[in-house]
């Protein structure tokens, strides 16, 4: 998998296996730059692109063990 975070976006590939994948992220990434803006994955790296989320459970699970952390409870 690979994040790329740009201007506030985040997306994030998978399958990128083979030099010539790198060289698309890369290129993506270049295309962005010069556009000054986040820019939709071109079609041979939309196929690989997936949104990432936490769900509610997790979301609170995690601000408890941060707020338990915060208070030296753990």
């Amino acid at each position: 998998m690979v994040l790329i975070l740009f201007r506030g976006r985040s997306a994030w590939f998978h399958s990128i296996n083979n030099p010539a994948d790198v060289n698309l992220l890369y290129d993506y990434v270049e295309r962005m730059l010069l556009a000054e803006s986040y820019l939709d994955p071109p079609p041979e790296l939309a196929e690989r692109l997936f949104e990432r989320y936490i769900d509610e459970t997790a979301a609170s699970a995690s601000e408890c063990y941060f707020e338990r952390a915060a208070a030296g409870c753990l």
